[in-house]
Formats: structure tokens, C-alpha cells, sequence
């Protein structure tokens, strides 16, 4: 069971929003947006020797973590064919209701997460329209928010299953 993919998703998902907030960051800084009366949009990236290192470095860094979680999927499949991860699931993949006690610790795990969002979320809409952020810092801080989430979600699964 500590192999279980499903108890390591959610450091999966903090991975990969770690790379989507460096590619955020890196077309915040690098990027200018020109929005036009007719509708349109012009953006247009300006790399300097530092932000294009980073870009390429965030490009390699995402497609080895595609190629990493692929594979690490497919040998969660192959392991655990009862409880196979898929793309086509709304439920999300790291929900373990194999029994009564791990359905018990994915609701407490759940509970913990909608108390953290209900705290931060009016938190954060009143930083956003009291304090000037950029939009780009504005993404980032949700994105950090949604690390949150999986972080309080894998260590409370986590001490569970430890405690197995």
C-alpha cells in the first residue's frame, strides 16, 4: 500500500504547478500584453540570457516530469489494476476509498482542505483588491494556494497510512 500511486499524487500535482508557476513567472517578467479596441491581442516575449536559460531549463524540467508521471502511471496501472488511474475520472485520482477507514480518512483529509480554502480564499480576495498585485503575482499566489491543498491532503493521508 505505501506504493500506492494515489498516496503520492498530490506531490505529483505540487510538482507540476512548481513548473507552471516558473513558466508564470517567467512570461510575466519576459512577456508584454497589448490588448486592442477591435478585440485582438499581441503578446510578445522578450528572452534575456537569464529568462531564456530558465525557459529552456522549465522546458526540459516539464517534459521529464510528463515522461516521469507517464511512466509512473503506467506502473501504478500495472501494480494496482483495481484501482487504475485515468485522465477520464472526474473524481480526483488521489481519493482512496478502498474501505470504510480510508474512505473515514479521505473525508477527513477533504474536510481539512475545504476549512483551509474557506479560510483563504476571502483572505486572499481582500489582499487582491486592497493591495496592488500584478496579475502575474496574482496567479502565482493561487497557485501557491493550490499547493496548499495537496500538501494538507498527502500529510494527512500520509500519517494514515504511516500509522498502518
Amino acid at each position: 500500500m505505501k506504493h500506492d500511486m494515489r498516496l503520492t499524487y498530490p506531490l505529483w500535482q505540487m510538482a507540476g504547478i512548481a513548473i507552471a508557476i516558473g513558466f508564470v513567472l517567467v512570461i510575466g517578467y519576459a512577456g508584454s500584453f497589448n490588448m486592442f479596441s477591435d478585440g485582438g491581442l499581441e503578446v510578445e516575449l522578450n528572452f534575456t540570457t537569464v529568462t531564456g536559460v530558465i525557459a529552456i531549463f522549465l522546458l526540459v524540467a516539464f517534459v521529464s516530469y510528463i515522461i516521469l508521471f507517464a511512466r509512473r502511471v503506467g506502473r501504478h496501472n500495472r501494480e494496482y489494476p483495481n484501482h487504475p488511474i485515468t485522465a477520464a475520472k472526474f473524481k480526483p485520482q488521489e481519493y482512496m476509498e478502498d474501505d470504510e477507514l480510508f474512505e473515514a480518512f479521505t473525508q477527513r483529509a477533504t474536510k481539512k482542505v475545504y476549512a483551509y480554502f474557506n479560510l483563504l480564499l476571502p483572505a486572499m480576495i481582500a489582499v487582491f483588491c486592497i493591495v496592488p498585485i500584478s496579475k502575474t503575482w496574482i496567479i502565482v499566489i493561487i497557485c501557491l494556494a493550490s499547493m496548499g491543498q495537496y500538501w494538507i491532503y498527502y500529510r494527512t493521508m500520509r500519517a494514515y497510512v504511516s500509522a498502518e
